[in-house]
């Protein structure tokens, strides 16, 4: 087992990828490996191999995006058990699941932060259809409202090698079809279920089909196997401490991260870029680009645009045209200049923007609430911080999600064709939703390159912020009354479904006392 994995650092477009594939080429004459290289992408894992075969090594490229196939995963144990010199090219999803057994003499390469190590699992379930329900069983934990999810004991197996018939018959089936729920989370839940190292976490609903369970997990078990098994673990990353992978590294399995400079790579940015917030007091959120501005915002008192077509306003009236657009997929395009570039956040990668020299980033992408909950049960328990846990998921979704995207503009581009640094004196400018986005970004910057402008931006509304806050408790008190008026489900799994605390429905009953009584779902005088 590795006793530290080895960070590598560098600004995007300081040739991270490239660098470390020369110096992988000059250690294989010296001193040849066994080195899987993994990309997030099979774009990204064919242009790594395009550059490492150019340079005359020993190498193969071998990819597959699809979880529900092993034959890709067969070819790469192949390639490595019979040779002391090769370097495989495949990509993250693949690298994660090759058996621990066959990686003790491999060094793995990680061409940017594997998210696939560490995921968030959320599958529904129905207890009448689904096979894998009737071999689990369920408990409660003191930690929270959520029950948790286990395998029956007849049917474990720890040492994962004598799965019992019906277990095997669910993870066949599964692969190969002929169960229906052959859905990539569907694996995961099952895989996570037979490691048995961490829990599972489950509510449940009773709908015309009878009773569904929700089941939710932050599965990391693919970090600790490449940590566990390989000779040794390097991830080639702008920000890797920022990252959901970087905190149970660090916190869970107790491993140390080794910053390492031997590339030699600019870690802050030296190009001249203004920063302007959509809003200067307050946080976007996904609800809160749905409501008028007028409800939302204070010099917007007579708006009839939604907060994010008033997103998209504001961008066009600042840029002009002829900038990129990052948006959510659900977020509507309203009336843009027919030289913007409408982009969603997948971005890694994408280098053929580089002529832009403007961009906004309107995406919402915070964890749900489900998610953040979930986040939270399993830091307590496991006895960490559930803020810290929480706050760099934040990091790593919203404010590193916007600067990868951002920096699919000219201000990535570091070096011209021949190698040699390019000099470039453009004014780039960027719109991000709030001043979280902007000190973030700002912060990637030396001292003197960045502005952040604020002289354009609106704030949310204190009275309005709080209204909503009370119309959204109002709305969920209401919901769970209605929900046991029909006899959807007993109170502690409506609690669970609903999100919230026997002692905030409480609170929330007396808060709204009235509304209650006047809609029939408490009764006058209680």
């Amino acid at each position: 087992m590795a006793d530290s994995i080895n960070h590598i650092t560098g600004i995007c477009g300081a040739g991270k990828s490239h660098k470390m594939l020369s110096l992988i080429a000059a250690q294989q004459e010296v001193e040849p490996r066994v080195i899987i290289f993994a990309s997030k992408t099979i774009r990204l894992s064919t242009s790594n191999f395009i550059k490492y075969k150019a340079l005359g090594h020993n190498c193969i490229q071998l990819d597959g995006e699809n979880r529900l196939s092993d034959h890709v995963i067969v070819d790469i144990v192949n390639a490595v058990v019979n040779t002391d010199s090769i370097v495989v090219f495949t990509t993250h999803k693949s690298a994660l699941n090759i058996p621990k057994a066959w990686l003790k003499n491999v060094h793995v390469v990680f061409d940017e932060v594997p998210q696939d190590a560490t995921k968030f699992l959320n599958v529904s379930l129905s207890e009448a259809s689904s096979p894998l329900i009737q071999v689990c069983e369920f408990s409660s934990t003191p930690n929270h409202n959520y029950g948790t999810v286990r395998l029956k004991a007849e049917y474990r197996d720890t040492n994962h090698t004598n799965y019992n018939p019906m277990i095997k018959h669910l993870v066949d089936g599964a692969k190969n079809g002929t169960i229906t729920e052959n859905t990539e989370d569907y694996i995961n839940v099952l895989e996570f279920l037979l490691m048995d190292y961490a829990v599972l976490y489950k509510s449940q609903t009773v709908e015309n089909i009878g009773i569904v369970y929700q089941l939710y997990a932050v599965h990391y078990m693919p970090a600790i196997n490449v940590i566990e098994a390989a000779q040794s673990v390097t991830v080639l990353a702008a920000n890797l401490n920022n990252s959901a992978f970087a905190f149970i590294v660090k916190n869970v399995l107790n491993i140390h991260i080794n910053e390492v400079s031997t590339l030699n790579l600019p870690i802050k940015y030296r190009k001249k870029l203004t920063v302007i917030p959509y809003l200067v007091q307050g946080r976007i959120s996904a609800s809160i680009k749905g409501l008028l501005c007028s409800q939302a915002l204070t010099d917007k008192t007579f708006s009839t645009l939604t907060v994010v077509e008033d997103m998209q306003a504001f961008t066009s009236s600042l840029l002009g045209s002829d900038y990129l657009l990052f948006k959510n997929n659900k977020d509507k395009v309203i009336n843009i200049d027919s030289g913007v570039a409408v982009l969603s956040t997948a971005v890694h990668g994408l280098n053929s923007y580089m002529d832009y020299t403007k961009a906004s980033f309107i995406a919402s992408l915070r964890p749900t609430t489900v998610e953040s909950n979930i986040q939270r049960c399993m830091a307590l328990d496991l006895n960490l911080n559930p803020a810290e846990f929480n706050q760099t998921v934040v990091i790593e979704r919203c404010y590193e999600s916007a600067l990868q995207c951002i920096m699919r503009m000219g201000i990535r581009k570091l070096y011209n064709d021949l190698g040699e640094p390019v000099e470039d004196n453009t004014e780039y400018v960027c719109v991000v939703p709030d001043m979280d986005y902007a000190n973030y970004i700002a912060a990637q910057f030396d001292d003197g390159f960045c502005t952040i402008d604020t002289s354009h931006g609106y704030k949310r509304k204190d009275i309005d912020e709080t209204s909503t806050k009370a119309n959204h408790r109002l709305q969920t008190v209401t919901n769970i009354l209605l929900d046991k008026k029909n006899k959807v489900a007993a109170m502690p799994e409506l609690l669970i479904k609903h999100g919230i605390t026997d002692r905030s429905f409480s609170r929330y009953k007396r808060e709204f006392k009235t509304e209650l009584q006047s809609l029939g779902l408490i009764k006058v005088g209680k």
